[in-house]
């Protein structure tokens, strides 16, 4: 299973102008999740 870096890094390559916008972020004890847009052509 690739990285967060290494995904990040494909994506990049495959799209790169590629700009994420943070939706929305929930955290619950040690716990966070995260919700992304992401635009790119």
């Amino acid at each position: 299973m690739p990285s967060q870096s290494e995904v990040l890094g494909m994506m990049r390559s495959a799209f790169p102008d590629v700009q994420w916008t943070l939706e929305e972020k929930v955290t619950e004890g040690d716990t966070v999740a995260a919700r992304f847009t992401m635009r790119g052509t």
